[in-house]
């Protein structure tokens, strides 16, 4: 008995037609159009099974543009730098918890090799030439400190601090060294409060307690490269120098006094650009919580940032607080002593601390 294979034919004809509508390459295109919002979820899906491919991708090109042309801040002809504070790895600097994502190819393609100058504060800091000096016994932490009440510290009252410290030797020299930093510390619980814990840490080298952990990652080759960027030399010209002087602060500190560049005649000069110790600290923080893809180059665009905005003395300071090694001659327990030594003057000036509720 021969078998009925009319049917056959019509069931293959059939799967052929619908193996043309639900082809895998069709699926994508529908799928990628409904992802960039050409076509509902609701359309008909046989509507758009048969349109052209190229077609389809031609349309996907020009929404993909028409979307990066409105979240760009950037207008088409303008030129502006990109400003490290902008991008996510500024958020929440304070909290160790939080690791700042480098993974993002936006964020590494925005911020790495670009250096933006960081703005003026506005703030018209006092002459310290006119003021009397940190160890002088007169010092009055008040009318003596470059800023008023509530305005940041400047980073440069600390740095000068740092300098007078590493002159003290001989005799009774520990003690000399805790009137210094009392007198800062005086200067800051009494004007700026709010800042007397980063200062503290500053001149200690670290960004938090033993037992949090945090590290600041940072080894002597990125250092040595930031040296290089931001004085204008060669990486061989400062391997030279660090063999005959022994320290990197030194070096960027001296290669800086010296640079020449053509682009100081072209750049638009404005009001002095001033580090303040809370700018240091938070950044110090952020190369602390970066991790992931291309966190070196970000690393470095961050340092090199802080070492071109910075006087010589500051860089100098800024590649050692990297280095966790000051190097002028006091060490925690020195800092503690000059803490205390602090809160037995406030007590003196009746200026009491209240316990926070």
């Amino acid at each position: 008995m021969k078998e009925d294979t009319s049917a056959a034919p019509s069931e293959n004809s059939e799967d052929i037609k619908l193996g043309e509508t639900t082809s895998p390459t069709k699926d994508r295109l529908d799928r990628k159009r409904k992802r960039i919002g050409v076509i509902d979820d609701d359309e008909d899906e046989t509507k758009t099974a048969y349109e052209d491919p190229i077609k389809v991708m031609n349309e996907h090109k020009d929404t993909v543009k028409r979307l990066k042309e409105k979240e760009s801040p950037l207008k088409e002809g303008e030129n502006k730098m990109i400003d490290l504070t902008t991008l996510p790895v500024s958020a929440s600097q304070g909290s160790s918890s939080t690791k700042a994502s480098t993974s993002k190819a936006s964020t590494s393609k925005q911020s790495v090799g670009k250096h933006s100058l960081r703005k003026s504060t506005g703030i018209k800091y006092k002459d310290r030439s006119t003021l009397r000096k940190l160890s002088d016994p007169k010092y009055n932490p008040t009318t003596d400190a470059p800023f008023a009440a509530g305005e940041p510290v400047p980073f440069s009252f600390l740095v000068e601090g740092f300098e007078e410290v590493g002159a003290c030797h001989g005799e009774n020299s520990k003690e000399a060294i805790k009137v210094i930093m009392s007198n800062i510390f005086r200067s800051v619980i009494t004007l700026t409060p709010e800042e007397m814990v980063i200062c503290y840490y500053l001149s200690t080298g670290k960004l938090a307690p033993d037992y949090r952990g945090v590290e600041i990652g940072v080894g002597f080759e990125i250092l040595r490269s930031c040296t290089a960027k931001a004085t204008g030399r060669s990486d061989k010209e400062i391997r030279q120098e660090f063999s005959s002087q022994g320290d990197l602060g030194e070096v960027v500190e001296s290669c800086k006094s010296t640079q020449k560049s053509l682009s100081g005649f072209f750049i638009k000069k404005g009001p002095p650009t001033v580090l303040t110790c809370s700018e240091v600290f938070e950044d110090a923080m952020k190369v602390a919580n970066t991790s992931g893809q291309n966190s070196t180059k970000l690393k470095q665009s961050i340092i090199l940032r802080l070492l071109k905005d910075g006087t010589n003395t500051e860089a100098k300071y800024v590649i050692r607080f990297f280095q966790k090694n000051l190097k002028i001659g006091a060490n925690a327990a020195t800092m503690i002593g000059a803490l205390a030594k602090t809160v037995v003057l406030l007590n003196k000036t009746n200026l009491k601390f209240t316990k926070s509720e």
